[in-house]
């Protein structure tokens, strides 16, 4: 797997059951939107969803969350591995196809997507956030994108202007 295949698509599949997958997009089922919103991408990116069962609660549910979306029926059915909805910061997208894979450290990585796309392009990253709950939606961020890939990323609920702090560093 590499950053490339795991591509940037804007097409939201909210379906509960995945009978044929949706080629180009992200299954993440209505009834799962709100636990999983970082996945979604910025509040400012349209977002198409799938005329599929769940389509019109998926655009209501978007729309009170002042997401911009439209739904549509310009879709396949096929294969939708390797699709994320969200970015990752622009300037790491850009720059890491230019690096050899190697080690990183993401200190603040919030929900990793960061993390976990580096980790996509083979690196091994330390994942490091002081919200525990950010680290498990990490987690989950990860098994979702990553696959056997997963271990690719060491999470680690810490904090590190604490520790600082208390070793008396600036």
């Amino acid at each position: 797997m590499t950053a490339s295949t795991l591509r940037k698509v804007d097409l939201l599949d909210p379906s509960e059951t995945i009978k044929k997958g949706i080629s180009g997009s992200v299954n993440i089922p209505v009834s799962k939107l709100a636990e999983r919103t970082y996945e979604l991408p910025s509040k400012s990116s349209g977002l198409r969803v799938a005329n599929v069962a769940g389509a019109e609660a998926a655009m209501d549910w978007l729309a009170a969350n002042g997401r911009v979306s439209s739904i549509t029926d310009d879709f396949k059915y096929g294969d939708s591995d390797g699709c994320r909805l969200w970015s990752p910061n622009a300037f790491l997208e850009e720059t890491l196809p230019l690096i050899d894979a190697g080690m990183a450290l993401d200190l603040g990585c919030g929900v990793g997507r960061e993390a976990v796309f580096m980790a996509s392009d083979g690196w091994q990253v330390a994942a490091v956030d002081h919200l525990p709950d950010a680290i498990e939606r990490g987690h989950l961020l990860a098994r979702r994108y990553l696959g056997e890939f997963e271990s690719r990323i060491d999470w680690q609920a810490a904090d590190v202007c604490g520790a600082v702090a208390e070793s008396g560093q600036e």
